[in-house]
């Protein structure tokens, strides 16, 4: 960026500052000719004579004299033709006098003119007394056709004219100077070439329509188009005006000014319609502004950057003085300021594009690198990427502050005030895959160094998003693209139609779908209900319609397969019924769940149709074990390890439990229809192990809620009774509603009934 310093002072700042300074220091601006005017010649001269010399004094000091090697005078004529024509004006104040030199002329007394068709050959600054070669000193104007009033002391030529000063040369076709009114002009077809002053400074070209120098005001004005060319360095504008001090240019004024500067790594084009350059006494930049469709535009190997705004100021700082040296140090955009910047090398960015009414670039140490890129206005950030390369993002904040890193490249993205972003990715459709859509009151991204693209993203205080029908908050978010998945931290809440989930942490893949939820986790979510249940419908463990709520350490839900996973103290329930265990796994797709390690199951059961409603709670059944599986489509539960099926005052051990379902009508939830256990079947009767109590062992046992039975079977089973003492049959049925005990032996055994003996 260091070549923006070069932006228009070039041209109509330094150069021609320099150019004229130098040119206008030797005693007057160009043809500057200031002179009494001389008594009139007598009109009624008559003569021929060589060697004729002329002079006028003021207050006894010379002030202008005329030597001329012979002259004539016709009769009847008003005119000398005069040879070998010297004209000095002298500058007593200053000890020097300008020389005006031709072959021939025509002193008109009449007019009082001095006319000189043939060249002429003008020195100024000789000082008094010198008696060097004339074209030894800086400053010498040829031309021809001039003309020189004596009552005026105005000079003028409509021809052709060089100049030769001190440090450059330059030409124009006509030029025009008033002594009195201290003004000069060069007519047209104005040149001026300054050479080089330093090491390795190229020289400089000036081409312009007319250049006018107003002497008293230390004004320069140059109309008809400007072109500068100083090396690599182009500058073009259709008025420059620079105002001096000192002899020195301190400001400059252009309109309708575009240029460029053409460096081995990078090219800097501009253009505005109005341009204002500040110098300083050592001619070196100080500020730069553009107003009215103000453009910069860098182009440099990897990076193309583009600046635009209804105004664009820049601001540089001084490194030496001595030297006119200085560096750019700020960029300030205003009125619909826009900065675009295309990371050309990289095959993942097509650009970035910030808009504001106000934007500011901070430039590095070395004036050529941007260091920081802010808005001091409500902005909108545009991060694009390659076509089909990723996600296209659209950033909306009251601040937004870009760091650099060394060649251009930004390193990190701040916002903050009310931060608005809009991602999606390339070549989705909304219908398919909605937008991201999220909000915060502040923002921080990380770029990749090699490719230029967003690689991580930080949103925290008030966050919240909205993707489709999917919506969340948090305290805190982070965004890896690279692996497209966010974090939500601290109070995080993720829900949508199905359900809800809160934790700690939520980690969402953005790719899959699946969310991961760690730390106090919960969650709610609705089976769907199909719309026309078919008859074998009705088996399902939780009611579909109605909500069941999930707890645990970590939660995981995958996306595509539907299936959720509950790690760590898992806990799901529906109403009074409850499944509790170190994991749980639910797969939709599958029709299954499956719970693993201290399983704990609360169900409801079937009543029977005699028995009346109980308190709440009275039909729950209890089933712990270490291992439990559900089959949606059979409605059956199968438990496994160290089974304990448990209600009100019955107890059954087992090493396997199968639990059937059903609903009791349409739209109700299932209900133990009957539970079968198998292995070392050990059951119970009574929550204590009293006399009274009574227990069976088998080798099955089918527990019937509907008709409120026990049936055990074995080779053989038996039971303990406190009453009756040992009771064995290869199948027992005990009913639990009047304790009648039913005993089936062998094939030529006949059934037999026995009742508890009552108190």
């Amino acid at each position: 960026m260091k070549t923006l310093r070069f932006l228009l002072l070039l041209g109509v700042g330094a150069v021609l500052a320099a150019v004229v300074s130098d040119y206008i220091d030797t005693r007057e601006a160009n043809l500057r000719v200031r002179v009494i005017p001389p008594d009139r010649i007598p009109s009624n001269l008559n003569t021929q004579s060589g060697n004729w010399q002329w002079s006028q004094s003021v207050s006894g000091n010379r002030a202008i004299q005329i030597v001329a090697g012979a002259y004539r005078q016709a009769n009847e004529s008003s005119g000398l033709e005069l040879d070998d024509v010297e004209l000095r004006i002298f500058h007593d104040d200053r000890g020097t006098y300008d020389l005006i030199q031709t072959a021939a002329a025509l002193f008109d007394t009449a007019a009082e003119q001095l006319h000189s068709d043939v060249d002429v050959v003008i020195t100024l600054g000789i000082p008094a007394g010198s008696t060097a070669d004339p074209s030894s000193h800086p400053t010498r104007i040829h031309s021809s056709g001039i003309t020189f009033e004596s009552k005026t002391s105005i000079c003028r030529t409509e021809n052709y004219t060089e100049y030769e000063f001190k440090g450059g040369r330059g030409s124009s076709t006509g030029a025009y100077y008033d002594p009195n009114r201290r003004f000069f002009r060069m007519e047209s077809s104005v040149s001026i070439e300054h050479f080089s002053t330093g090491a390795g400074r190229p020289a400089a070209r000036v081409h312009a329509g007319r250049l006018t120098h107003y002497e008293d005001e230390q004004r320069l004005e140059f109309d008809g188009g400007v072109d500068l060319e100083r090396g690599l360095e182009k500058l073009t504008a259709e008025r420059a005006v620079v105002y001096l001090a000192g002899g020195a240019a301190r400001r400059v004024e252009a309109w309708r000014a575009s240029g460029s500067n053409a460096q081995p790594t990078r090219t800097v084009t501009y253009s505005s319609d109005y341009l204002d350059v500040l110098l300083s006494e050592h001619q070196a930049l100080e500020k730069v502004s553009g107003l009215g469709s103000a453009q910069l535009e860098s182009l440099s190997a990897g990076l193309r950057l583009q600046a635009r705004g209804g105004r664009i100021d820049l601001n540089y700082r001084t490194t030496a003085p001595e030297t006119a040296e200085s560096l750019l140090e700020t960029v300030q955009l205003r009125g619909k300021a826009r900065v675009e910047e295309r990371p050309l090398a990289s095959k993942q960015v097509s650009a970035r594009r910030l808009q504001a009414d106000w934007i500011e670039l901070q430039m590095a140490e070395n004036g050529e690198d941007l260091e920081t890129l802010l808005t001091h206005s409500r902005g909108r950030l545009d991060l694009l990427p390659a076509p089909d390369a990723g996600v296209r993002r659209h950033l909306e904040a009251d601040r937004i502050r870009g760091l650099y890193t060394a060649g251009n490249r930004i390193e990190q993205l701040r916002a903050s005030g009310k931060v608005e972003i809009e991602s999606v990715a390339a070549g989705s459709r909304e219908e398919s895959t909605p937008p991201l859509k999220t909000w915060s009151e502040n923002f921080e991204g990380l770029f990749s160094p090699e490719t230029g693209s967003l690689r991580r993203i930080k949103q925290w205080s008030g966050f919240r998003f909205e993707r489709g029908l999917r919506n969340g908050h948090a305290a805190e978010a982070l965004f890896n693209t690279v692996s497209n998945e966010v974090e939500l931290k601290n109070e995080a809440e993720v829900w949508d139609p199905s359900g809800t989930v809160r934790a700690d942490v939520i980690l969402l893949d953005e790719n899959t779908g699946d969310y991961t939820a760690r730390g106090g986790a919960t969650s709610s979510f609705t089976e769907s209900a199909p719309e026309k249940p078919a008859a074998a419908d009705g088996n399902d463990l939780f009611t579909p319609g109605k909500p069941v709520f999930a707890g645990a350490d970590e939660i995981l839900s995958q996306g595509k397969t539907g299936a959720l996973i509950l790690s760590g103290d898992a806990r799901l329930w529906q109403g009074q019924d409850r499944l509790e265990a170190d994991n749980i796994e639910i797969r939709r797709a599958d029709k299954n769940l499956r719970a693993d390690r201290n399983v704990v199951h609360y169900l409801r059961e079937k009543g029977t149709k005699a028995s009346p409603p109980g308190p709440p709670g009275s039909d729950l059944v209890q089933i712990r074990s270490s291992a439990m599986n559900y089959d949606e489509d059979r409605g059956l539960v199968n438990y496994s390890g160290s089974v304990v099926f448990q209600r009100s005052n019955l107890t059954v051990r087992s090493d396997r439990l199968e639990a059937h379902l059903s609903a009791e009508g349409e739209g109700s939830q299932s209900r133990l229809d009957k539970a079968i256990a198998s292995g070392n079947v050990n059951i119970l009767e009574g929550r204590n192990q009293t006399e009274s109590s009574r227990t069976a062992f088998g080798q099955t046992a089918e527990y019937l809620p509907g008709k409120s039975q026990v049936i055990v079977k074995g080779d053989p089973a038996h039971i303990k009774d406190g009453d009756r003492g040992r009771t064995e049959g290869r199948q027992l049925t005990y009913y639990l509603d009047d304790d009648r005990l039913l005993v089936q032996g062998g094939p030529d055994e006949r059934a037999r009934t026995l009742r508890r003996k009552r108190p």
